[in-house]
Order: C-alpha cells, then structure tokens, then sequence
C-alpha cells in the first residue's frame, strides 16, 4: 500500500515550475506521473474497500473459524480464483491444520489436513521472512517438493503464500491457488499482505475477544458496556471525515470510562517502525498533533508535543509502548502541566509497522484503570489505528485530488498547445517543401544528362528525406505511446545505402572527406522492411560521422547471419575517423534532447533527437544500435536488424554480361586504403584480378615494366601526381581502346576539357557498385549484341487531360504553390483558373461551372473551409463541384476532419503525383454522376 508520507512524497514531485516550460518529454513524463498517482489511488482504494467489508463483517461473528472463511471468500473472488485456504499453527509452531476455506463447485476441498513445518521449504521460507512468497509453478519450484502431490491432485499450478502475522510473528498461513500459471504483480502481493495483516489483527480480537468473554461470564455487569465499546469501535469505519473521526474515538472512551478525559494525537508524519522501534533520528523531526479532544473534568492540555520532549505522551510514542501512571504525582516521566490529573494511560496507534499516534486517556483519581480497563482500551486503539489510518489515506488523496486534476488539465491544455504549435509549422514547412518535391518531379520529366539526373534525384530525395522527418515529429505521439507501426515492404538494401550516401556526399566532399560502403556477399539483396525508417537511421549516422568528422573518412560496412528461423540479422557499422566521445559520456549519446556536452550542440548543432529516435526504430526492428569510439580516433556506430529475404528477381543484362568481367586484370590506384579495400573486393566479386597501387610513381614504374592491364580505375585526388596527371602519362603509351581508364572524383570536382577526354569514364564518391559494374561491363562490350534499355517512365500520365476532361480551379495564395500546381496539371494535360482566396472561389463558382477545385486550407479573407461551406449551404442550388482539400496540414485526423466539412478528398502537401491524379480521376467520375 501507499503509506502517507511516500504519498505526500511523490504528490510533491508533481508540482509543476510555472516559470518554465517544460519539454514535450517532460510533459509526456508528467501525464504518465499523474496517470500514476491515479491508479494508486484506485488500488489503495480497492484495498481499502476490500479490508473496510472484512472488519464490517467480522464485527459481528465471534467465531474465528467463520472469520477466516469470509476472508478466504474475499480475497479468492478479488483475485478471481477457485481456491484459497488458511492454515494455523499449533501452540509449538510444529504443524499447520487447515481450518478454513474457500473452493468453487466441484473443487476437492483440503479442509482438515495437517501438515508438519519442518522440511516444508515454502511455509518455513514464509515464517522466517514474514513476507508473501509466489510459487509460478508448483510442479518446478524445489520449495513446494513436500506438498506437490497434493496441490497436483488439488489441480494448483500457481499459488501466493502470504503469513498471517500478530505482532510481528506468523501465527499461519493464506495460500491462494490459481489453475492456470499466473505471475501476481506487486500491487497484488502488497494487498494479500495488507489484508493478512487485518486478518491477523482480526483474529487476534476474536481471540482476544473470546477470552473477555470468558471473563465476563464472571462479571456479567460488564458486558453491556463491552459490547457497546466493540460495536463503536466497528463503527469507525464509516467515518469519511477524519476531524469527525477523530473526535468520535475520544467521544467513544469518555463515554465508556465516566470518569476520565481523552484526546487523541497523531504524528505530524507517521513513522515506519524497524524492528518494532522507533529510530532516534525519528525524534527530532517529529511533533505528535492533538487533533480531537474530549474532557469531563477540566485541565490544562497542549496543542502540540514534540517527539523529544518530556512526558508520558512522548515517551510512550518513542517506546512504542503503553504507559500506565496509576500516580502521576510520583512519576518523574510526567509533565505536570496542572494538579487537577492523577492517572494517565497512554496507547500508541499503529498498524502492522506504521505508527500513527497516541491515544491519552486523564483522570482525576487516582489508579482510576484496572485490568480490564487496559485490555479494552488496546482492543478499541486497534480498531481506531485501522479507521485513522484509512481515514488518513483518503483525507491525503481528496487534498489532491483538485490539485491533481488541475495539472492534469494544464498537462492537456499544453499538449492542445502542443499539437497546435506542430500543424502551424507543418504548414509553414510543407509549403516551401511542395515547390521543392513538385519543382524537382517536374525537372525529373524533362530530358537530362546523367549527372542532372544524379543531382535532381538527390536533390529530391533530399526534400523526401526531410518530408519523412517532418512527419515523423508529427508522429511523436505515437513514437512516445510505442505505437509507431513500421511497413513491410521489399526493397533493395544495397540502393537504400547508396541513396542514404548520395544524400551526405555533397557535405562530405565539402568537407574532403571520402564516402563508402561494402556489402558481404552473405548479405540478402532483397530484404522485407521499411525502407524510409532504414533510411531514416542511416541518413542520421552517416550524417553524425561527416559533422563530427573533419578529415578523414565515413564508411559503411554491412554484413549479415542467417538465424534459425528464416530471417537473416543485418549487421551495419558507420565508421568515421573524427572526433571520438569520451567513454563517461557514451550513455548520454541515445537520450533524447541530449548531447554528449554542450559545446559540441554550439560548435556543430542538432537537437540530439536523431540518436534516440534511430535507437528506437532499431529496437522496432529487432535489432539493437551501441557504439565504440576513442576520442580523437573516432567512432563506430553499430546497429543490427532482422529481416527476411525477399524474392530477387535477376537482371538479364547484368547476367549476360557477367561474363565480360572474367579474369580480367584491373588496375586500381587510389591512396586511400579504404577505397582500395573496397574496390578489391567488388572486383573479386565479378571474379576479376585487382593489382592496388598507393601512387602515381608506382603505377609508372610498373607500366614500365610492361605489365599489362585490361581496365584503369584512377583517383582523382593523390600526392604528387593526381590522377589526372597520371592519365596524360598512361595515354603517351597506352590508347583509350588499349587500356580504357576511370576517373573516380569529389562531389564538384571538375576536370578540364584536354584531361577529360583522355578518360573513358567518369564517376562520382561513393561509387555505387551497381554503376561501377556497368561502367566496366560497357567497356569491354564493343562487339556485344546491345542489350535493350528500358524507356524511361514518365512521372506524369500527359494524357489524363484528355481522358478524363475536367474544369479545374486552383485555389491558392501562395504564389510558389500556384507555380507548382499549374505546371503539374499542364504535364497531366489540364489548364485550370486561378484565385487567391476562398471570397474569389465563390465568385468563380457563380460566374461558371467547375468539376473539381484544389483548394487549399489557409487563404486570406475567407479560407478553404468557409469557403466550402458556403458553396455546400448557400450555393446548393449550383452544380456542386468536387473539392480536393490540397493542403499543408497533415496531422493525424486532417482527411477526416476535412471530409466532414463537405470536402470530397484530400491531398497533403507536399503534392505526390500519383495522389493528384487519383483524385482528379474520382473527380471526373463525381462530375459524370452529377451530370
């Protein structure tokens, strides 16, 4: 259970700092800390309506054996079991008799068995630590080797033992058996061992209760009055309010004993007794409240009495034990604060190991309290220690309870915030992003180069990479709930890691850097998974090595293990030779918002999002994502991920081809060992023979040796002699039909004309071996039958103007957008009006009919949805047009929220050919039904 100064604890932990903003972390964290707080106090509340029906029923049955059935009943149908039992022990704690138990119908019933302690590794583990024990399987677990036979008779898989304790000792012992296996959390343990507590305290009542009554069948003029103090007592219960509370207790015992005062007080924080006693540092930081207070004759009482201090009251509290003073006046202990109090009783509260207070019972004669007296004074403090506390858990929870709503609703009210905040820069963002993507698809369906197509390419695949981090922070939520849903898909591993380098090159060879990548030959081609999220992860460490990394290299190495159940685990590393991380400051490198000091976030920037957001896409995966760094020696980025093997379907031209490549001699040069690393094993890949050389001078000194090569692969950038100082000395020997040569370059390296043409090829860092086999089959395929190539796909269907005739309007403000639209629907072969606002939609309706308008969300004057709903309700008389929502807003919800105003379809920015023509289709199919 929650006790109330770990509440009061964690309750302050919530406040929040007004001054501050918190984080959208720090705000995910206080929703789930408040959520929290919540469930504990329905739990505390189960556990007290559970106890509160217990005592409620006990109150009346004097037998011990019918109290233990109703708890044997209780708890089984709480925890929605077939069985449970009690087990007592005899006086010399050798046995255990079952005497009460719970059993649904048709249950064999274990009532009357007896079994010993000793070797019974279960109940003497119970006994010795005083604490539930839970047995997953009864059939495993050495503990339970004495019993198993009958629990398996009995059915039990599964069972929780908890010691029925009176006074810190097991006087027996509850089992409760489950059928199925079943894991008990410890929100379930900490509850059976509250109520056993209870039931301790209860039985010890009975019993203690019995023995009253033996005695008073020789006082028979007692009785009554004992009676009437038990049923009190009981009533406790029903008390919400804890000052009414409290002053019933004291009215209770004034009533009883007519001639004495009673108060009650509890301690400003209730203290967590060890080993039944109070720790002194407990003393000075405490102060013992007089809260109720009830006297029949008048004397001077205090409000407060700290915990160190002087008097019976203090001392009793700090002892943990009940004082009787039958003469105050002869008692050093007492305090004397008047004349008027002769003998005092002091009680402590508690339960089980938590000490509330003190009840304080004052009289003006002297021994005023015999035996009987003291018995029925503890009896009645238990059941009051019971009430007080319950009844201070929900006087603790109801304070703040308002307060705990409050934060909650700022904690909505700042995701509201939140959320608002996100789709205003949504919008902002995809604005400029729709001419990038739209401008770009345009370029892509014109004729260019090669190395313009390689440029716009990445340059569009640059504006995806950042369309697909924009949505991922649109996703937060979901990435936070841990419903982030990855597709699966089959794409090319091998292109993936290309694109993801293509995007980096242009910073790389900036910065001098050289970019590569190898793949094992064990690694699968085709693989089945997200490409975007793969990207994602990839794009983040690559781009960490070049930021971090001034001179040197990035490279890429993948391989991969075939796992017994079909899927092969894919190992990549990001090597780079920059800067390293210190090893004490590893563990921050996959927080979230967090960077390994705060001036490298100065020098070289991020939000330290990437790491953390790319360790948890890996984990999505299957896989895991560590990293190896020395400082000033650089980094190593690991990750893995399971996947399985797609079908690959064979290139044609590159299987007739292959053979081209066969035992043919390569010359590589190239300085840098990477590269050559690289190159050697691809060559061996296409089964030919690599010579490597470091220099320009060594590979003079070998031509000069007449060694005979069938193809150059020459480095641009080297020592002394580059590479293409070294072509003009090959070409003074050797012709391009004799030794055709490749230049590898930099990103924005160029040549001149008179060293250009001396090569047969050039290609641009980080090669793509898919190129670079081309490159080198194409040589050598001169008296080859030429392969047929496939036409070039256009992006966009020039004919659908044609096929599916529609009058269009263009609703948009942004002049870029309006740029970017037109030309579209001009490739797709349609001419559309233009306006700038939704008042100049409703004009352009009224003065002519439209089949479809793309209307964006977010106009001056009137925006898009006005403007559609007074074309739906006002201008219902018109031919109503199909409107395509063709906006930047791209929240979760957007398409149905915008649906649901009268629009007919949506498109997000920025504009995706294929969706635009989909919807111009739907609309020329709404406009034939129209007609």
């Amino acid at each position: 259970m929650m006790h109330v100064s770990k509440l009061q604890s964690e309750l302050e932990k919530l406040k929040l700092d007004p001054n501050q903003p918190p984080s959208p972390e720090q705000w995910q964290q206080f929703l789930h800390q408040v959520g929290g707080v919540f469930q504990t106090y329905e739990q505390n509340l189960l556990a007290n309506t559970l106890i509160n029906d217990i005592l409620a029923q006990a109150s009346y049955i004097l037998n011990p054996i019918e109290i233990l059935e109703i708890i044997c009943e209780k708890v089984a149908t709480a925890f929605g079991v077939p069985q449970a039992a009690v087990a007592m022990f005899n006086e010399e704690g050798t046995e255990a008799h079952v005497l009460a138990e719970y059993l649904e119908e048709g249950r064999p019933s274990g009532l009357g068995l007896i079994f010993p302690i000793k070797n019974n590794l279960a109940t003497e583990k119970v006994v010795e630590t005083r604490q539930p024990l839970v047995i997953t399987n009864v059939q495993t677990d050495p503990l339970m080797a004495s019993t198993r036979e009958v629990l398996v008779y009995r059915g039990t898989v599964s069972m929780m033992i908890a010691p029925i304790l009176v006074g810190g000792h097991a006087i027996g012992t509850f089992g409760l058996d489950s059928l199925t296996e079943r894991q008990f959390s410890d929100v379930e343990i900490s509850l059976v061992q509250r109520v056993m507590t209870t039931a301790g305290q209860v039985l010890s009542n009975a019993q203690l209760y019995t023995k009253l009554q033996d005695e008073l069948v020789a006082r028979r003029q007692a009785e009554a009055e004992l009676s009437s103090l038990y049923r009190a007592a009981t009533q406790l219960l029903t008390y919400a309010n804890l000052n009414e509370l409290g002053q019933q207790i004291a009215d209770n015992l004034v009533e009883e004993f007519d001639f004495a005062d009673c108060s009650l007080l509890l301690l400003e924080k209730p203290i967590q007794l060890k080993n039944n006693a109070v720790q002194r540092k407990e003393w000075d930081e405490n102060t013992l409240l007089r809260v109720a207070f009830r006297g029949q004759f008048a004397h001077k009482v205090a409000s407060e009495i700290p915990l160190n201090g002087v008097g019976l009251i203090a001392t009793a509290v700090r002892s943990n034990q009940v004082i009787y003073s039958p003469n105050v006046t002869t008692d050093p202990r007492y305090l004397s604060v008047d004349d008027k109090t002769c003998s005092e009783l002091v009680v402590p509260l508690r339960v089980g190991n938590e000490l509330l207070g003190a009840l304080d019972l004052q009289s003006p004669e002297k021994d005023a309290f015999d035996g009987r007296s003291l018995t029925v004074v503890q009896v009645y403090a238990e059941h009051a220690s019971l009430a007080l506390l319950n009844g201070l858990l929900t006087n603790q929870l109801r304070q703040r309870a308002e307060e705990l709503l409050e934060a909650k609703e700022i904690a909505e009210k700042a995701n509201k915030a939140k959320s608002a905040f996100l789709a205003n820069m949504s919008h902002e963002i995809r604005t400029p992003l729709n001419a990038i993507i739209g401008l770009t698809n345009l370029l892509l369906d014109t004729t260019l180069t090669a190395e313009q197509q390689d440029f716009v390419e990445t340059t569009h695949r640059s504006g995806e990479a950042l369309l697909s981090i924009l949505n991922d922070i649109l996703d937060f939520s979901k990435i936070e709930a841990d419903r982030l849903e990855l597709e699966e898909q089959p794409f090319n591993l091998q292109q993936c890691i290309e694109e993801s380098l293509d995007l980096m090159a242009s910073k790389a060879s900036s910065k001098g850097l050289n970019l590569a990548y190898f793949m094992e030959s064990s690694v699968p081609t085709i693989i089945e998974g997200d490409i975007t999220r793969l990207r994602q992860i990839l794009v983040n460490l690559i781009g960490n090595g070049v930021k971090f990394t001034t001179r040197g290299e990035v490279v890429v190495d993948v391989s991969s293990e075939a796992l017994p159940d079909g899927k092969h685990e894919i190992h990549v590393a990001v090597k780079d030779t920059g800067i390293g991380i210190r090893p004490d400051r590893l563990h921050r490198l996959f927080q979230s918002f967090s960077q390994v000091d705060a001036s490298t976030t100065r020098q070289y920037g991020g939000t330290g999002l990437g790491l953390a957001i790319s360790k948890r896409l890996t984990e999505l995966m299957g896989g895991k994502m560590w990293v190896e760094s020395e400082v000033d020696k650089g980094s190593v980025f690991h990750f893995t991920l399971q996947a399985r093997e797609a079908p690959f379907v064979a290139n044609g031209k590159l299987a007739s081809s292959s053979h081209l490549l066969c035992n043919r001699h390569l010359l590589i040069v190239d300085d840098n060992l990477t590269n050559r690393t690289i190159l050697t094993r691809q060559a061996e890949s296409w089964q030919m023979i690599p010579h490597c050389f470091t220099s320009s001078s060594e590979v003079i000194a070998a031509l000069n040796g007449n060694l005979k090569f069938d193809v150059a692969i020459l480095d641009m950038q080297m020592p002394n002699i580059d590479g293409g100082m070294l072509a003009q000395i090959i070409r003074k020997k050797f012709s391009k039909a004799e030794l055709p040569m490749v230049m590898l370059t930099s990103l924005g390296q160029p040549l001149p004309d008179y060293q250009r043409n001396l090569f047969n090829a050039f290609l641009t860092k980080p090669v793509k071996a898919s190129i670079l086999y081309n490159v080198l089959t194409s040589l050598f395929s001169a008296n080859e039958t030429p392969q047929p190539t496939a036409d070039k796909q256009d992006l966009f269907d020039t004919t659908l103007g044609q096929r599916y005739p529609l009058r269009i309007l263009l609703a948009e403000d942004n002049l870029i957008n309006q740029k970017v639209a037109l030309r579209m629907l001009e490739r797709l072969g349609y001419r559309a009006d233009v306006v700038a606002n939704g008042l100049e939609v409703i004009e352009a309706v009224l003065q002519r009919p439209f089949d479809a308008i793309l209307m964006d969300v977010q106009m001056p004057e009137m925006d898009g949805v006005k403007a559609t709903l007074h074309i739906r309700e006002k201008l219902i008389s018109l031919k109503q047009p199909y409107i395509i929502a063709m906006t930047a807003n791209a929240l979760a919800g957007d398409r149905e929220k915008y649906i649901s105003l009268g629009m007919n379809d949506y498109v997000s920015k920025p504009v995706r050919i294929n969706e635009l023509t989909e919807a111009l289709q739907k609309s020329y199919a709404y406009a034939q039904l129209a007609d």
